[in-house]
């Protein structure tokens, strides 16, 4: 039990007192302390995996290069209805379908990681007509928990299709125009059977596995869109009802399960399958549920003076809750302190909002009333190849 003398707030404050007020060079030391103490746990060996199934390499750093293939598509189909009343007969309803389907991009880069945290910068190589695409990474993968943050850009041309569904009648918007669209996904996931599973045993290195094992997975994702048309687009925008650009905010999380198959357990114990034990296989699947999908669409008008349509206001949107997806496999073949990986993955998210536009006739020359549901589904799949040295 504690003295009645260790209780007094009056000593613990003469002792904090006396701790701000000492020289500064004993705070930095304290500090530095600190900064040690975290490099040294991020560095040393993790005693919390079992050594039968699991091994962690005791060299800190690893080189990797990394040839991507990947392809975004964006799809917006909105469904709306207009109403007049001095015109009632020029009331319609029409669809509107736009499509951002990139070609697949190949890119190359190169990574560092030290221990399980990595970064990496690619390029596509071999741009046509103009479309360009541009990839950030940010990775930390552990045995147990981790995170993977991923930034791209992408120009391509964007394919709309306006129709009439009163009439039949189509009209094709599209435009040879790059649109840019970029996004930042942040997935995390933290493993209930740590102890005996490395996730990242076939996607980074930092961990072998050693025998077959699964794990239940946590996971969360957020994901930032923006799909920006071009602001000399004198088709598209005026009939998107002058929206020139959209923001997409989601955050979805949900159960998983991934599996680590080994096909025969290392260290090996037939010097004729010594070959097999150096592979990992694995498959992983996570449906999500979004809990927060809001859009912010950006209207404009033209401005004669710059020839191009500048923004006068942004519409803030709430949807609903949907069902996405994120899935992966990966095989992994280590040989020593080199590695090659293969790896898949697919990332799907949606959205569905309502808006309603109310055109007043002293403004506009006419009255009308346009209501809308737009379903955004923005899909990212990729298949990689890596070659990664330790040392």
């Amino acid at each position: 039990m504690m003295s009645e003398r260790n209780r007094n707030p009056a000593l613990w404050a003469v002792v904090l007192s006396a701790w701000l007020l000492c020289p500064m060079h004993a705070q930095a030391q304290g500090f530095k302390g600190v900064v040690e103490g975290l490099w040294k746990w991020f560095i040393s060996p993790n005693k919390h995996v079992d050594s039968t199934y699991i091994y962690q390499s005791s060299l800190l750093w690893t080189a990797r290069v990394q040839n991507d293939l990947h392809k975004s598509m964006a799809n917006m189909d909105t469904d709306g209805k207009t109403q007049s009343m001095s015109m009632p007969e020029s009331d319609y309803a029409y669809a509107l379908k736009s499509r951002m389907h990139t070609h697949a991009v190949d890119e190359v880069g190169v990574f560092i990681a030290l221990r399980s945290l990595s970064v990496g910068y690619m390029r596509e190589v071999g741009s046509r007509r103009g479309n360009s695409s541009r990839s950030s990474y940010l990775n930390l993968m552990n045995a147990g928990y981790g995170f993977n943050v991923r930034y791209n850009k992408v120009y391509a041309p964007l394919l709309t299709i306006f129709t009439n569904k009163d009439n039949g009648q189509t009209a094709d918007l599209s435009t040879e125009k790059n649109a840019r669209m970029r996004s930042i996904a942040i997935d995390g996931y933290y493993a209930l059977n740590q102890k005996r599973f490395a996730y990242d045993a076939a996607y980074d290195g930092a961990y072998i596995q050693q025998r077959s094992a699964g794990s239940l997975l946590l996971t969360a994702k957020y994901t930032f869109g923006e799909l920006s048309l071009p602001s000399d687009d004198y088709t598209a925008i005026p009939l998107n009802n002058g929206v020139s650009r959209y923001k997409t905010y989601q955050l979805a999380i949900g159960p998983g399960y991934s599996y680590n198959w080994v096909p025969y357990h290392r260290p090996a114990r037939d010097s004729k399958r010594s070959g097999i034990r150096n592979l990992t296989v694995n498959v992983t699947f996570a449906p999500m549920l979004t809990v927060v999908n809001n859009m912010t669409c950006f209207n404009s008008i033209y401005d004669e003076a710059s020839d191009s349509f500048r923004k006068t206001g942004s519409t803030h949107l709430r949807g609903g809750m949907n069902l996405n997806l994120i899935a992966r496999c990966a095989v992994s073949y280590t040989f020593g302190r080199y590695a090659l990986y293969g790896t898949f993955d697919y990332h799907q998210v949606s959205m569905k909002d309502k808006a309603s536009n109310q055109y007043d006739a002293d403004e506009w020359g006419f009255d009308m009333t346009d209501e809308s549901t737009t379903t955004t589904r923005i899909r990212n799949w990729a298949a990689s190849m890596v070659m990664s040295v330790s040392f």
